[in-house]
This record gives structure tokens, C-alpha cells and sequence, in this order.
């Protein structure tokens, strides 16, 4: 009982002691007096005297009196509880002195001060009036509430504020330092320090109006829903959070350990910004350039981008070595936009970059990695040591990066990619669109097919072990193209110079250009099964077991030459080698070079094969219908080869007719087959002639056309056309694949263009069926010559005088006879397929101008138009077949849906030959 006791009396002495420090310290904050200081003694107006009282030492009587007059100096004290007005149309001036507020002070006037000092423990109202202060020595001490309200208030210091200053409207500027441990709330006004504003331990800036600082010290971590403005800079350990918008003039700065993060809409005019800084996501931060003379904005730490930048104009700067801009959410380049600079540093996007600005962008920057995307719509450089492609870029402008490893995807829309560098296509490279890729060196490290509108252009390497398909273009320039993989052209391959070290196969559809003078560096196996143009510049084969391998055609267009380089080549020819000018071309060195069964060697000029092993089982084709061709170098005929000639006319060697010529012996072997594919008059023709050496041997087997004959001599060979073949058949009619409307056919073409020169439309057979037996054939003529207005004409022999079926076969038109036996009595016979009553069971197709044509369609030439003719026609339009082929119907060169189309109106309508 007596221990409790104890401790209550300890406790009662506690509280007392308490009470007393607490009163002691009022005491001295009310009365601790000097002779002249003033007190208010009740609630009233300033100016009004009695509501004042003097502290006087009037007549030796120390203590406080009434006062006649208001007080405008000296120390002044509102005592707690009272409430003093300063009415609109009052105005004081305190040019020194203290004024001490424990109760309450509305301004509605105004007050000017000098050097003075205003210590506030109640309440300060500014209603409608001002208070501005002449000397910056002026300090305002506050502990309790300023509260500001459509009033325009200027103070000197603000050494304290512990309490809490309150800005409704209105603006509140401090031109001292401001050291706040307090609460700042700016509701609708603005409150403006032009000196350091010191962020102390309790600090709190609140409200929605807005803070101006000429220097901003972070003592502590602030956050702020307020709208800040910075002209000089930000300091201090702390973090500041902007929940508001956020302002920093040209030339400010923000320096320190802690944080700026940007939850509003923000502006940098030209700042320097040396803390990390975090765009928030639902922040807007534009970067301006204030003007020409100050165009830079620095990030020297760290950026992160969670919501929109707009970088509107100016430079960007990041001088730090290793800090990162890391981006995820939106980064717009418009604008007056022009460098970006983080030489040291490194550039992360995890969400969208969007170029839109008018001018050239320069991005310089150690180290960039995309995770996101990347449209761009202007021209743009991007310079960097590693650039990572792992999100998605999209270019509508010209992108030019340094170097690239590529594992996402690259959307061209008109747009064009330059690298400078090497660029990596690796796992996960997706590539779109149409337009350039331009590369110095590339490496494949996947299987990839550029599309059919993208252009590859190269100007160095070409390497990795992956397989490389190009459907739209390649421009070869100088380098080197090599690796393990397969090099696939389903389009254009341009090739001026440099080394091919990778196997390169040229699709049905593609086509290989060698141009350029300069020379080519053949180093694998080539394999052409479209259009090879050879225009200019040898070729060199460098490596051992180089081959080409022909299965298109192999166009020759210049004068130049092969050439090894003490290696091993071959050249093996499944298709045509076609050589489009005269000159010589030489094929050196080669130890192999084939001519396989049924390939071709033809055209104009001068060929020189010097070859260890040339073996020739096909066929040499001189001239261009028709032309001179030289052949010179290794023996070009064996057992298997085929010498084809055609005459064509009277009109001279090279021009009515072909001829082979030759330097040197030559020994013949194989098939002589002689065409007439015009109107040829009875005469001698030279078909081969040597300049120097002998000709031996025999062909296997001499093909004629009627009435020829054939003389071999030690230097040259002749064809005689005899005299008894008096007769002419002139047959007209209209094939409706090739109907071109107004009476004309179009001439069938191949990949090149016309498959015929001349007038001539297509060959087609024509036969002279026994008119009592029409399956037996008393005369017939292959590849007669069709012209573009629908005529053939033959010669036959003059014994042919009975009536016979005429009939007319096409390669894929159905096989159309005479409506009845035609009398051949006489020396010209002349007979028109004009309308359904000139055809064996009124067999033709009336066209849309009313002209009759023969049907076509009959592809596999079974005589009825059906789904055997669709099939072949439906496999070779998948693989893009071209050329002159039986599947095109139409004959444009290309097989495709205008082929369909025709087989399709003629099957459904069950179209097939009529015979007798």
C-alpha cells in the first residue's frame, strides 16, 4: 500500500514539473517584454488604437498602458485568443521590428515591411490584401497556420515553418531561403521560393496549385500532388515523387542519391538530370528544346520510362559511363527530334518506340536491346556496338544501324533497313514487308526466306550453316557469299563481283544477272532451274569440284570467259545455253562439260569450249531463227548429240538459214535434223563449214524434210531442196489460247520473251488424212510455222492430187480435221477454219468478235479436254513454272489462272476432237 502511494506522489510531481516548463515557456514567449513593445489587449482593427497597449516606462511606472495611436514597429504581439483585422482600405508599414502571432491576424489590407521578423504560433489569414516585404533580411518563423486567399503575399525568409502554410488562390513568393519541416498546401494558388527551398525532416507539400523553386534541397523523401517548377536545380539525399505536373527550365539541374519520379505530365526544357529518374505510367514527359542556342537535355544516371516520353525536339544526352535507358512504355520521337546520345551507356525497350519526327534522328548509343517495338517513320541512324532484336521493328523510312543480332521481327512498309556492320539473323528472325535490306556483312543462323517485295543488297559477307531463300531480290556487290547452307533464288539475284561459296540453287521462277565487268568467284555448285543471264565479267572458278549445272536456260549476252584457277570445274547443261550476240565466248579449263540428252547449245557468235572432257548427247542449235554459231575447242558432236537446223528462207547463211562453223577438224557422230519452218526455194544450203582441218566421220541419223537431200565434203555440209515439190498449202486459222481479238494471235512466249522471232505466232503439225480411211496419213509436216494472222503455209509434193481430211494439231489445242476431204488438184491449194461449217463436226469456238478459233486446252493431247489437262496445269501454277510449256494454255510464258481458266470452260462444256 505505502510502495503505491510512492509512486502516485512521483507521478503528481512528474505532471507538475510538465505543466510548469510548458507555462514558464508561454510566459516567456507573451510577456518576456522590452520599454516600447506592443500587445493587443482585445479583438479589433489594427488601426484601431484601442485594442493596443504599450509596454511604458511613463513617469517611472513600468508596465503596460493603452495606446493612443496603432502600431506600425518595434515588437509587436497579437496574444492568443485575439482576433486583429487589417481592413481592405487600411495599410501599415513595419520597416523593423518583431511582430509575435499567438492568436489571430486577417489581412484584407495591406502591409508593407522592411527588416523585420514575423513569428507566427496562431493563425495568419490573407483575405484580399498583400504583404510584400523591401529587404530580403525580413524572416517569417511559422508554428502555426498562414493561410493565404487571393492575395499576392512576398516575404523574405521563411527560416521556419513548422506548421502549415496554406495557399488557396492567390500566390505566396519567398525571395529567401525557405526551410520547411512543415506542411506546405498549395490548393489553387501558387506558392514561389526564388532562393533554396530546404525539404526538412516532416516536410509535406500538398494541395494542386503550383510551387516554383529556384533550388529544391531533398533533406527527406517528398511527394507532392502539387505542380512544381524548377529554374535552378534539385538536391539532397532525398527521393521527390511528383504526383503533379513537373517543370525544369534550360540550365537547371538535379543532383543527388535519391529518386525523381514522374507520375504527371512533366517538361524538360534543357536541364541536367544527374539522379535516377522513373517516367510513371500514367506520366507524360515532354523534352523541348528551350531554343537553338540551348538544345541539350542530359540524363546522366539511370532512366526509366513506364509511361509516354515525347521527345519533341533537342538533343539528348547521357554522359555517364554505363547508365541505361530502359523503356517501357512509349518513347515518341517527333518533330524537331535530332540526336540521342548514351555513348557509355545502354538502351532497353520493352515497349514502343515511335519515330515520327521531320528530320534526320542519330541514336548513339553503346549497347541497344528491343524487347518491344519499334516503328519508325523518318530516316534514322542508330549507332551502337550491339544492337538486339528480340521484339519487333516496323520501318516506313530508311533505319540504318551499325550492327544487328536479329531474333524478332522486321517489318518493312516501304521502308529500307542499312547496316554497316554485321548483322545476325538468328532463331525467332521473322522478315516482312517490302523494301531494302541492305547489309555489309550477314550472318544465317536459320533457315529464312526473304518475301517476294524485299530486296537484299550486300556489300560484304554473306555466311553461316543455315539455308538462305530469296524471293524478291539480291544485289551481289563485291564480298563474299559462303557457308554450309543452301543459297535459294526464287527471284532476282544480281551479281557483280565478288566470291559464291555457298550452294545456290536459281528456282524455276528466278532469275541470276552477272553483270558488272568485274570478275565472279565461282565456289560451289551452282544450280540453274530458271533464267541465267551471263552479261558481263569472267568467271572464276577457285575451288575444286565447282560446278553448273544448267536445267533453265543459261543466256549469254557478252563476250567474256571461265576460267580456273588451277582448280577443278565442271559444267554440266540440262536445258539451254543460249548466246544472244556476236563474239566469242570461251569456256576455259574446265574438266568436265556436258551437253546431256535432248540439252541445248544454240544461238549466234562464236562458242569455244576447251574442256578435258566435253561430251555433247543434245542439241546444238545454231542461230536465233535463225543465226550462225561457231563452236570451237573440244569435238561437239558424239553418238548422242543432235545438230538441229533450220531453214527458214532463201535469204543467205545466218539469215534465211543456219550454219555451224568451225576453226578445226571435226568429227561427226549423232543426229542431223533438218527443219523447214518457212518458205524455202529449191537451192543448195551450207548448214556447216570449217576455216581450217577436215571433216570425218558420218552421223548416226540424217532427218530431212521432204525433198532435201544431204552432201558431206572434207570442209563443209550441204542440204539440197529438190525441184519436184511444186505445190503450196496455204492454210488459215485461229488458235484460242493465242487469239489476241481484231483477226491476230499473240506470239508465244517463254521467260525470256518471244519464243519465235519474226511474225511467227507457234509451230504447229499438219497432216493429209486418205479420205476413205481417215486413219491413214498420207502426208504430214511438223513444226510448220504459224503466223500472227492465222496462216501456214507449206510446200508439198507434186503428186499429192486426190482430196485428203486436212487436219491441224497444236501442242495443246485439240485436233481439228476438215469438214470434208479437200481436193488437192492444182498448184496451190488454199483452205480457211472460218466457221463451223469448214470443221469436222462444226468443232470451233466462236470468239467474242465472232471470228472462230480451234479449241485449245487439250494439254496431254488425249483429244478430250478434262481433269488430265487441269492436273498438270494446277501442279505447275503451285510451283511457278515458266517457259514455253504445254501447260501454258494461253501463251504468256507463265502458268497460272488465265490457263486454268480456258481448260475449265472446255472441260465443263466437254469439249473433245471430232474426227471422221
Amino acid at each position: 500500500m505505502k510502495t503505491n502511494q510512492k509512486c502516485n506522489r512521483s507521478h503528481f510531481f512528474f505532471q507538475l514539473t510538465i505543466i510548469l516548463v510548458f507555462s514558464l515557456i508561454s510566459t516567456m514567449r507573451s510577456f518576456s517584454q522590452s520599454i516600447g513593445d506592443c500587445r493587443s489587449v482585445t479583438s479589433g482593427n489594427w488601426t484601431d488604437p484601442s485594442i493596443w497597449e504599450e509596454y511604458s516606462n511613463e513617469n517611472g511606472n513600468i508596465g503596460w498602458v493603452p495606446m493612443n495611436y496603432y502600431p506600425s514597429g518595434g515588437t509587436i504581439y497579437i496574444i492568443e485568443g485575439h482576433i486583429v483585422t487589417l481592413q481592405s482600405n487600411d495599410e501599415i508599414s513595419m520597416w523593423f521590428g518583431t511582430l509575435n502571432i499567438n492568436g489571430t491576424l486577417d489581412v484584407y489590407g495591406v502591409i508593407q515591411y522592411g527588416s523585420c521578423e514575423i513569428n507566427n504560433w496562431g493563425t495568419f489569414n490573407f483575405n484580399e490584401g498583400s504583404i510584400s516585404f523591401s529587404e530580403m533580411e525580413c524572416t517569417i518563423n511559422n508554428w502555426g497556420t498562414i493561410h493565404v486567399e487571393e492575395d499576392n503575399i512576398i516575404v523574405g525568409h521563411i527560416n521556419n515553418n513548422d506548421g502549415l502554410i496554406q495557399v488557396e488562390s492567390g500566390s505566396f513568393e519567398s525571395r529567401g531561403i525557405v526551410n520547411n519541416a512543415g506542411t506546405l498546401q498549395i490548393e489553387e494558388g501558387s506558392f514561389s521560393s526564388t532562393d533554396t527551398f530546404n525539404c526538412n525532416q516532416g516536410s509535406e507539400i500538398s494541395g494542386s496549385g503550383f510551387v516554383n523553386c529556384y533550388i529544391l534541397n531533398l533533406n527527406v523523401d517528398l511527394m507532392t500532388n502539387c505542380n512544381l517548377t524548377v529554374s535552378g536545380g534539385i538536391q539532397g539525399p532525398g527521393n521527390l515523387t511528383m504526383n503533379g505536373n513537373f517543370t525544369m527550365y534550360p540550365n537547371s539541374w538535379a543532383i543527388g542519391a535519391g529518386n525523381l519520379v514522374l507520375n504527371q505530365s512533366s517538361t524538360l526544357y534543357g536541364s541536367i538530370i544527374v539522379r535516377n529518374t522513373i517516367v510513371g505510367y500514367s506520366c507524360i514527359l515532354h523534352i523541348n528544346r528551350y531554343d537553338q542556342s540551348l538544345p541539350y537535355q542530359y540524363f546522366n544516371e539511370d532512366l526509366t520510362n513506364n509511361g509516354t516520353i515525347n521527345w519533341n525536339s533537342g538533343i539528348v544526352k547521357f554522359d555517364s559511363f554505363g547508365k541505361s535507358f530502359i523503356n517501357n512504355g512509349t518513347f515518341n520521337i517527333n518533330n524537331e527530334s535530332s540526336r540521342l546520345r548514351n555513348r557509355y551507356g545502354f538502351l532497353i525497350n520493352n515497349g514502343s518506340i515511335v519515330s515520327n519526327a521531320n528530320n534526320y534522328i542519330s541514336i548513339d548509343i553503346q549497347s541497344f536491346e528491343n524487347q518491344g517495338y519499334i516503328n519508325n517513320h523518318q530516316s534514322m541512324y542508330i549507332s551502337t556496338q550491339a544492337f538486339n532484336n528480340n521484339g519487333i521493328i516496323s520501318n516506313y523510312s530508311d533505319l540504318s544501324i551499325s550492327s544487328l543480332i536479329n531474333t524478332g521481327t522486321l517489318n518493312l512498309f516501304d521502308g529500307n533497313l542499312w547496316t554497316s556492320g554485321t548483322v545476325d539473323f538468328n532463331f525467332g528472325t521473322e522478315i516482312n514487308g517490302h523494301g531494302i535490306i541492305g547489309v555489309t556483312d550477314l550472318n544465317i543462323n536459320l533457315d529464312i526466306e526473304l518475301p517476294s517485295q524485299i530486296e537484299l543488297q550486300c556489300y560484304g559477307t554473306i555466311n553461316g550453316d543455315a539455308d538462305l531463300t530469296i524471293s524478291g531480290k539480291l544485289k551481289f556487290y563485291f564480298g563474299l557469299i559462303t557457308g554450309s547452307g543452301n543459297l535459294i533464288i526464287n527471284n532476282t539475284f544480281n551479281w557483280e563481283s565478288g566470291t559464291l561459296n555457298r550452294n545456290t540453287t536459281i528456282s524455276g521462277p528466278g532469275t541470276l544477272n552477272m553483270t558488272n565487268t568485274s570478275s565472279k568467284n565461282l565456289s560451289c555448285t551452282l544450280n540453274n532451274y530458271g533464267t541465267t543471264n551471263w552479261d558481263a565479267g569472267k568467271i572464276n572458278f577457285s575451288q575444286d569440284d565447282c560446278t553448273i549445272v544448267n536445267n533453265g536456260y543459261f543466256i549469254i549476252n557478252g563476250n567474256d570467259s571461265t576460267q580456273n584457277n588451277g582448280t577443278n570445274g565442271s559444267f554440266i547443261n540440262n536445258g539451254t545455253i543460249r548466246k544472244l550476240n556476236q563474239g566469242t565466248t570461251t569456256f576455259n579449263d574446265f574438266e568436265l562439260f556436258i551437253n546431256n540428252n535432248n540439252a541445248i547449245i544454240e544461238g549466234v557468235g562464236t562458242y569455244i569450249i576447251n574442256s578435258e572432257n566435253f561430251t555433247n548427247s543434245g542439241v546444238l542449235s545454231p542461230g536465233l531463227s535463225p543465226g550462225r554459231l561457231t563452236i570451237n575447242g573440244n569435238q561437239p558432236f558424239s553418238e548422242n548429240s543432235n545438230l538441229k537446223i533450220e531453214l527458214l528462207s532463201g535469204f543467205g547463211e545466218g539469215f534465211g538459214y543456219d550454219i555451224l562453223t568451225r576453226d578445226s577438224d571435226v568429227i561427226l557422230g549423232g543426229v542431223l535434223t533438218v527443219i523447214e519452218t518457212g518458205i524455202v526455194p529449191n537451192g543448195t544450203y551450207t548448214i556447216l563449214c570449217l576455216s581450217s582441218g577436215t571433216i570425218s566421220g558420218n552421223f548416226n541419223e540424217v532427218i530431212l524434210p521432204p525433198g532435201y537431200s544431204l552432201h558431206i565434203y572434207s570442209t563443209l555440209i550441204q542440204v539440197i531442196k529438190q525441184s519436184y515439190y511444186i505445190k503450196n498449202l496455204n492454210v488459215n486459222f485461229f488458235l484460242e489460247g493465242l487469239y489476241n481479238g481484231n483477226n491476230t494471235l499473240r506470239k508465244a512466249q517463254n521467260s525470256l520473251g518471244d519464243q519465235y522471232i519474226g511474225l511467227i505466232a507457234d509451230l504447229v503439225s499438219i497432216e493429209l488424212h486418205n479420205a476413205s480411211d481417215y486413219e491413214t496419213v498420207e502426208y504430214s509436216v511438223d513444226n510448220v510455222v504459224l503466223t500472227i494472222s492465222g496462216e501456214a503455209i507449206i510446200a508439198i509434193p507434186a503428186n499429192l492430187q486426190g482430196s485428203y481430211y486436212l487436219t491441224i494439231k497444236h501442242r495443246n489445242s485439240i485436233e481439228t480435221t476438215s469438214a470434208t476431204p479437200v481436193s488437192f488438184d492444182g498448184s496451190t491449194i488454199n483452205y480457211s477454219f472460218d466457221s463451223p461449217m469448214k470443221a469436222y463436226g462444226s468443232n470451233l469456238l466462236r470468239m467474242v468478235d465472232s471470228v472462230y478459233a480451234i479449241y485449245g486446252g487439250d494439254v496431254n493431247q488425249d483429244g478430250v479436254v478434262d481433269t488430265g489437262d487441269i492436273t498438270p496445269i494446277d501442279n505447275d501454277a503451285n510451283n511457278f513454272v515458266t517457259g514455253y510449256v504445254s501447260t501454258d494454255v494461253n501463251g504468256d510464258g507463265t502458268v497460272d489462272t488465265g490457263d486454268f481458266t480456258i481448260v475449265d470452260n472446255n472441260s465443263s462444256s466437254f469439249i473433245s476432237s471430232a474426227l471422221p
